[in-house]
């Protein structure tokens, strides 16, 4: 739902750069912090191992400057999904 509310306002692709034998640090942490847009990744096996994440879980970072509107989206989401 984070990516989703990410880019609700513009709907342009989400674009994910990762690699998948990469830690996940830079992808989502400098990246994100870097060009100012949420980004996802898959840690690695290591990582995961490290620090104890599924092998069904991703990791996102969210840039300081976006987290209020990613909020107020996911907030009317919610509002819409409980009046269905």
């Amino acid at each position: 739902m984070i990516l989703n509310a990410s880019n609700y306002q513009t709907g342009i692709e989400i674009q994910l750069p990762f690699q998948i034998l990469c830690s996940f640090c830079a992808y989502a942490t400098a990246l994100p912090y870097r060009k100012g847009q949420v980004n996802a990744t898959i840690p690695q096996e290591q990582s995961r191992k490290r620090s104890d994440l599924s092998n069904e879980e991703m990791i996102v970072g969210i840039p300081g400057e976006v987290i209020e509107r990613i909020a107020e989206v996911i907030e009317r989401l919610c509002a819409l999904y409980l009046l269905t």
